[in-house]
């Protein structure tokens, strides 16, 4: 997930308590990386009440084969 602005430090712990084992949440600057450990259709994370939970303006949500296929498209020529 790309944030507009970064975390706040305050919404940190609200965000991490969401965690289960099966789902990760790592907080980055302006990123939220979410490991899901199986299926993603599967995760024991509840979205709607983590987004009320942590109401932040996301630009965007995208998985990692999205973003290396707008890497490869986007990048600077050698």
């Amino acid at each position: 997930m790309f944030l507009a602005a970064p975390l706040p430090d305050e919404l940190r712990a609200p965000l991490l308590a969401f965690r289960t084992p099966k789902d990760e949440l790592r907080v980055h600057g302006r990123e939220i990386y979410w490991l899901c450990r199986g299926k993603t259709s599967e995760s024991l994370i509840d979205w709607p009440r983590l987004g009320r939970a942590v109401a932040l303006p996301a630009l965007t949500v995208r998985n990692s084969t999205t973003i290396r296929r707008l890497v490869a498209k986007h990048a600077a020529p050698a």
